[in-house]
């Protein structure tokens, strides 16, 4: 829906683009949210307040899509035995995931960095991270850079098995897919 179609100053057509609103907003939280916090503010504002919303919303399904595709990935590479880059790619679906959160709490667009903890404390929400998941973060940070830039492949190899890998993947799902239940 392009709100620059709609003439705002319809009153018929601004109870039309309000109960789309609250029908379809992923950030709404009462029914009646948007009538009472945005009355104060002119409708055209609140129209391109709302267009800004709805691509930060493009924005985010965008990472959780790389996300995804990042994970299936890191399957792929470890049915393939590719177990040097298993790691590397739990990583970026991590990153990726933060960077999609991020953007869904602060609304402003991720730092660039790859550090997965400073990205966490940027966001807010490495409180809410659970021990668990923190140590798994501890754990795939070095991977991005190792794998990346292996200076010691044959250390790196026989250190990451096909169970040590394996371990990895499953946490680095089920982290993932925890993440995603927060959206």
């Amino acid at each position: 829906m392009n709100f620059r179609d709609k003439n705002c100053n319809s009153w018929t057509n601004r109870v039309f683009i309000l109960d789309y609103l609250r029908t379809t907003s992923v950030w709404c939280d009462p029914p009646n949210f948007y009538l009472t916090a945005f009355a104060h503010i002119p409708y055209y504002f609140f129209c391109r307040y709302y267009e800004y919303m709805k691509n930060i919303a493009e924005i985010i399904i965008h990472w959780k899509e790389l996300s995804e595709y990042d994970l299936l990935t890191a399957e792929a590479l470890l049915k393939s035995g590719r177990y040097l880059y298993v790691g590397f790619m739990c990583h970026q679906a991590i990153e990726k995931i933060f960077k999609g959160y991020y953007l869904y709490i602060i609304h402003e667009t991720p730092p660039y960095t790859h550090n997965l903890t400073k990205l966490a404390k940027m966001g807010n929400f490495y409180q809410d991270l659970r021990d668990k998941d923190k140590e798994l973060i501890d754990y795939l940070e070095p991977l991005n850079i190792e794998a990346r830039y292996p200076t010691d492949k044959a250390r790196l190899l026989k250190e990451l098995t096909h169970t040590k890998c394996t371990e990895i993947f499953e946490k680095t799902k089920e982290f993932h897919g925890w993440i995603m239940t927060k959206f």
